[in-house]
């Protein structure tokens, strides 16, 4: 599907042959029909029609410009292209909004089959965790925009939540450090892209789709003390 936008790079077809991700996982979900090597030249997953919601994420590590990610985690390799990011959408540290995978596909995230995956490139910290990057202001604003994009191209899109509130594991509240509940998308992600969309669009966060888990949103996500004046 085609999304009008003017912050969106193309690179779908690029994309189309990765079936592997940078953490050694499938990237396309379950029963996918581009499951098997890529999607080009496949027929999509889903209708758009069938999207109801975005899940934001952070990379947690892979700092991205241009095609190439270079990053100081060691599980990241520094050859790994941008395409092997199990995600529909890469948002760059400088500003790209990168569409790596068609949204008729399902991706091996926590998405699903009627969620839309974004990845922010970084690693985010929190409160509890305060090592780690700073969104940019270029990612921010991309990010804000490409929300926006899909939610005008997408009708049926109503949710937003981080990668933590809508994990398929029960999630373990009291663990320190906490899991993806309290640390993805991350607190500069949530604050200034996940709760803009749901006061500036209407998005719902609180309650989740049929079909998705709910694990409420952790505080350390949602702490405005990440809130970023742009």
């Amino acid at each position: 599907m085609d999304i009008r936008s003017a912050v969106i790079r193309d690179r779908r077809i690029a994309a189309g042959n990765e079936a592997i991700s940078v953490a050694g996982a499938r990237i396309y979900g379950r029963g996918s029909h581009a499951r098997g090597g890529g999607a080009a030249g496949v027929s999509g997953d889903r209708p758009p029609q069938q999207i109801t919601t975005i899940v934001l994420h952070q990379t947690a590590g892979a700092m991205i410009r241009g095609d190439a990610i270079t990053s100081l985690d060691s599980a990241v390799a520094s050859h790994h292209r941008v395409d092997r990011i199990a995600a529909h959408f890469v948002i760059t540290v400088d500003g790209q909004a990168i569409y790596v995978h068609d949204v008729e596909f399902v991706m091996n995230n926590a998405g699903g089959r009627r969620g839309i995956d974004i990845e922010f490139c970084g690693r985010y910290g929190n409160s509890r965790e305060p090592s780690g990057n700073r969104l940019t202001r270029e990612s921010l604003l991309v990010g804000r925009q490409i929300v926006k994009d899909l939610r005008a191209a997408i009708p049926t899109i109503r949710h937003i939540h981080p990668h933590g509130q809508v994990q398929s594991t029960p999630a373990n509240h009291d663990a320190e450090p906490g899991p993806k509940y309290h640390s993805c998308c991350g607190p500069d992600v949530w604050v200034n892209v996940g709760m803009w969309a749901e006061a500036t669009l209407g998005l719902l966060t609180a309650d989740t789709a049929p079909g998705y888990p709910n694990h409420g949103i952790s505080p350390r996500q949602s702490n405005m003390a990440w809130r970023q004046d742009v």
